[in-house]
Order: structure tokens, then C-alpha cells, then sequence
């Protein structure tokens, strides 16, 4: 007994095992699929996508969907899964036809697809509720995560309360919900537990008219003595409550299902979205880099790979997305403020841009649309290709052999965690494009004489900190400007690059940028690229009917 007990607990073990890495390393392969469709290298499909919750679809309900997955193909410790019960459905069907006939196995089958029926209805019931639940689970994480990362702005608002009570509505919400589930559950586990007990009185009932009359087996007939109708009965009974069993473990995983299939249906608008999103975005980027360029570029402007056009732009300001019309998009009877270029714009390397005007004119909307994150009415667009990081592009001294633009926002992005800070200068590149030591030392000289340049206080490149705790808001800047002058792309778009920084740090990065050749393009409400000297045309605003003189400069040198 000892040594079968060992056995069969060594297998059970072993079988739990593999089903747990089955379901760990299917998770690796959905994750892998999902964030490939995420974070494509051609186009930001985590920025477009309007899909809620995208973060709790890749990694929670993943890992639910991998486990209730291989609960409900092989069981656990608790029940048996879907093989095992086939398995055992057709090999105690089998027993029952030779001891009982038909009439056994009929009642059988019909008591468990009427079951099966009744099932699925039911979980029609409970999916919708827990894909819901999911979802708002996912609502309150992320107001928790939220709080926790803008901890420091709603502290100093001084509205720790009010975001509290905001947090406590999503906690009510979830509760609520996962009460309807509670008692979405009720006629599914209700039916489940009922099932079993119903089907026995039916079994019984068919062994007792056998008993006493006719029956397709010696053992039961009725010339045989009452020990073997006794021994017949309890073999007999022991096989139908199996074949029960099995239909029972089938009906019971109904509820594994019900799991399964709201899992899957999240995880499945998530990668048909993002598949969706991509291809928009592909479409929007060939417009950006290579549209109608027969009718769009003329020979005069040279590559389309270097030079940026802007030409009959129109942009409806009041549109946060393109997924927004103007048919549907609500304006309360005003009319949306719109921006107008009336006059091509055309930047060609070394003839660097500055577009200012008031708040609220454009300028963000119009860098946004530059870079294919928003939709633009009329007109067209034409930009170099995006900068893709490689390591003969900053180590070389020639501008010419650097090609792409790259973008600077307003808020400089730094890498979360305790890091150092050659990575966040390396940044969008990283140390694996390092080939050997001499240009190592090469990249790490490079990145101190540009810090000297900015005033940037670094002695140790490999100093371990949370730089995004640690440094001000102007030192953030400063850091992506950094990075701009050590990737060195031909064009650079900015935001407001110079917003937090004091005049003689802003003139030391402008002019930095300006002697690695790189092209600048700003969006500012002030005219700090203007202060190096230059030429200034018009370039029309219409917004809310009323025409504005917007400033563009260019020939930062004055050429």
C-alpha cells in the first residue's frame, strides 16, 4: 500500500508539474505575441491604441487564461479535467452497455446533454459579468498605480482626498460587479451540484427494475442467488456512478470555462486591436515619409528622406483622436478652433525652424501630427524617416552619414528604476550596440564633452541612481538634449525642449545642437530659438474664425 501510494502521489506530483510549465511557458509565447503587436519596431502602437486596460489583457488575464487553460484540459488537485473525463466517459460507457443495455447508457447521455444544454445557457449569463470584472479590476489597479507615480503633484495639490474618493468609487464599482457575478454563479453552481444527485435516483431506479426483472446479464437475472444479485448490483453501481462522474467532472468544469472564456475573449480584442491599430499606423507613417511624393515633393526639394514639408495643413484642434469626426464630436454649439498653414513650409538640413504662438494655437497638435500621432484635415506632410539607433551613426564625425529625425517632448523621458546614467544618455540606444572597449571609451568621452557643454555636473557615467526622482525638472531637459547631441540625427523635432531651463543654459544647448549640424524644428509660446538671430515670415492661424500671425524662424544662423 506504502509503495502504490508513493506512486501514484510521484505521478500526480509529476503531471502537476508539467501541466503548471505548460501553462507558464504557453503565458511566454501569448506575451511574446501580444507585446510584438505592442511595441512594433515600425510604429507606436502603444500610443495609439484606444483599447482599455491593455496592461492588465497582456499580463494578468495571460497568466488566467494560460491556467484555467490547462485546468480545464488536465485538472487539478481538486477535480479532474476535460481529457481525463472523455477517457473515462468512454471506457465507463462501454461497462455500462455490457451490464445494463441501452436503457442505462441512454439515461446517461440524456440526463448529461440536457445538462450540457442547460450549462451553456447559464454561462451566457456569467462571461459577460466576469469579462466585466476584469475589467474593472484593471480600473483600480491603475488608479492605485496612478496615485502612487503622481504621488508628489496631488501631494502638492493637496488633493490626496479627492483622488481617494476617486479610487473608492472604482473599488465600489468592482465590488458591485463581482456581486452580480456572485449571484450569476448561483443557478450554474446550483444546477452543477444537482446534477449528480438527480442522475443517481435515475440510476438506482434502473438497477432496481433490473434487479427484480429482466436483465441482459446472468449475475442479475432472476435465477441467481441473492449474494450475486447483491455483488452484481454494487459493481454495476459502482460503473454507472463513474460514468456519472465523468459527466459530472464535465458539467463542473463549466464554470472553469466560463473563466476561460472571458480571458480569452480580452486577451483576443487585445491582439486583434493592436494588429488593427498597426496597420492604420503603417498607412499613416508610408503618408509621412513617402506620400504621393510625385505630386507632394517637387525635384527641387531634394530626398524626401531629408527635408520636411509642410504644406496646406489644416488640423481640427478640438480632436483628441482619430477615431473622432466632426459629425460626432461634441461641441456644444461653438465651433472647433481649427489650425491653418496657409503657405509651404519647407526645411531642409541645416535651415533650422521655430514655430511659436499663444497657448492653445496648435503648435503640439501640429508636432503630433508630424509625427503620425494625429490626424490632419487637409494639406499634406512630408518628414524624414524616424532615427533608428546604430553605433556608426554617433561615432561618426561626418553629418552626412547620419539620416532620421527624432523627437524631443516637452517632458523628457527617463528610464524608471535604479539605473545609471550612461543608460539614460544611451537612450533610445542601449549598451548591446557597444562593440568592444575602444568604443566604449570612445561613446563615454563623447557623452562627458557634451555634458561639459551643458553645465551638466557628471563626473561618473556608471553612477546607480533613480534619476527620475532625483533630478529637477530643467536637469530632465538637459538629459534629452543630451541625448539628441550624442545620437546626432539630422532633424530633431522639439516641444518646448528649453522650458525649465535658465537663459544661459538655453543658449548653451541650442548652440550645442547647432554645432553637431543637427537640424532643429521647435514648438515653443516663446521665441528662444529666435535669439539667435534669423529671418521671419507669416504663416496664417485660423482659430474660432479669428486669423493670428504665427511666427516661424528660420536660419537659426541667419544665412
Amino acid at each position: 500500500f506504502v509503495q502504490w501510494s508513493v506512486i501514484v502521489s510521484a505521478i500526480q506530483v509529476g503531471l502537476a508539474t508539467v501541466r503548471d510549465h505548460a501553462a507558464n511557458r504557453w503565458r511566454l509565447t501569448i506575451a511574446c505575441r501580444l507585446h510584438q503587436a505592442y511595441f512594433p519596431p515600425d510604429v507606436p502602437v502603444f500610443y495609439a491604441t484606444a483599447l482599455e486596460n491593455p496592461d492588465q489583457r497582456m499580463t494578468e488575464d495571460v497568466t488566467k487564461l494560460t491556467s484555467s487553460f490547462f485546468r480545464f484540459l488536465s485538472g487539478d488537485d481538486s477535480r479532474d479535467g476535460v481529457l481525463v473525463s472523455l477517457v473515462s466517459l468512454v471506457w465507463y460507457t462501454f461497462q455500462t452497455w455490457k451490464r445494463v443495455g441501452l436503457l442505462g447508457v441512454g439515461l446517461a447521455y440524456f440526463s448529461s446533454t440536457l445538462a450540457s444544454v442547460v450549462t451553456i445557457r447559464l454561462l451566457a449569463r456569467v462571461s459577460p459579468a466576469i469579462y466585466t470584472q476584469e475589467k474593472l479590476e484593471g480600473n483600480l489597479r491603475y488608479s492605485h498605480g496612478r496615485m502612487r507615480s503622481c504621488s508628489e503633484e496631488i501631494a502638492l495639490w493637496g488633493t490626496g482626498q479627492c483622488e481617494a474618493e476617486a479610487v473608492h468609487q472604482y473599488l465600489l464599482e468592482a465590488v458591485r460587479n463581482q456581486s452580480r457575478v456572485i449571484l450569476r454563479k448561483i443557478p450554474l453552481r446550483s444546477f452543477e451540484r444537482m446534477f449528480s444527485y438527480l442522475v443517481t435516483i435515475g440510476m438506482y431506479a434502473v438497477l432496481g427494475f433490473y434487479s427484480v426483472g429482466f436483465s441482459p446479464t446472468t449475475e442479475a437475472s432472476g435465477s441467481s442467488s441473492s449474494g450475486q444479485k447483491a455483488e452484481w448490483i454494487s459493481q454495476t453501481a459502482g460503473v454507472f456512478l463513474s460514468l456519472l462522474y465523468a459527466f459530472s467532472s464535465l458539467i463542473q468544469l463549466g464554470d472553469e470555462l466560463s473563466n476561460m472564456v472571458a480571458f480569452t475573449a480580452r486577451v483576443a480584442e487585445c491582439l486583434v486591436n493592436f494588429d488593427s491599430t498597426r496597420s492604420q499606423l503603417i498607412v499613416k507613417e508610408a503618408r509621412l515619409t513617402n506620400s504621393n511624393i510625385n505630386t507632394a515633393c517637387t525635384p527641387q526639394d531634394g530626398d524626401e528622406r531629408d527635408v520636411l514639408v509642410l504644406d496646406g495643413v489644416e488640423l481640427q484642434l478640438g480632436l483628441d483622436s482619430e477615431q473622432n469626426s466632426l459629425s460626432s464630436y461634441p461641441t456644444g454649439g461653438y465651433q472647433l478652433p481649427h489650425l491653418t498653414l496657409g503657405q509651404r513650409v519647407l526645411v531642409s538640413p541645416g535651415k533650422s525652424l521655430l514655430v511659436t504662438g499663444p497657448s492653445g494655437s496648435g503648435k503640439t497638435s501640429l508636432m503630433r501630427a508630424i509625427r503620425g500621432l494625429r490626424q490632419y484635415q487637409a494639406g499634406y506632410i512630408l518628414r524624414p524617416r524616424l532615427y533608428q539607433p546604430a553605433l556608426q551613426h554617433f561615432v561618426a564625425k561626418d553629418a552626412l552619414n547620419r539620416v532620421g529625425v527624432l523627437f524631443l517632448p516637452q517632458r523628457s523621458y527617463l528610464l524608471e528604476g535604479c539605473v545609471i546614467l550612461l543608460d539614460q544618455i544611451l537612450y533610445p540606444g542601449s549598451q548591446s550596440m557597444i562593440r568592444n572597449q575602444q568604443d566604449d571609451l570612445l561613446v563615454r568621452e563623447q557623452i562627458l564633452e557634451i555634458m561639459h557643454r551643458l553645465s551638466f555636473p557628471v563626473t561618473d557615467l556608471n553612477e546607480r541612481c533613480f534619476w527620475e526622482h532625483r533630478l529637477s525638472s530643467g536637469e530632465q531637459q538637459l538629459v534629452g538634449i543630451a541625448r539628441i547631441a550624442f545620437h546626432r540625427p539630422r532633424f530633431v523635432v522639439m516641444d518646448e525642449p528649453a522650458s525649465h531651463l535658465d537663459d544661459e543654459s538655453r543658449a548653451k544647448a541650442y548652440r550645442l545642437l547647432d554645432d553637431l549640424g543637427i537640424t532643429m524644428i521647435e514648438f515653443s509660446p516663446t521665441q528662444h530659438l529666435s535669439l539667435q538671430a534669423g529671418t521671419l515670415h507669416n504663416v496664417r492661424i485660423i482659430e474660432s474664425g479669428l486669423e493670428r500671425q504665427f511666427l516661424v524662424e528660420t536660419d537659426l544662423n541667419g544665412e
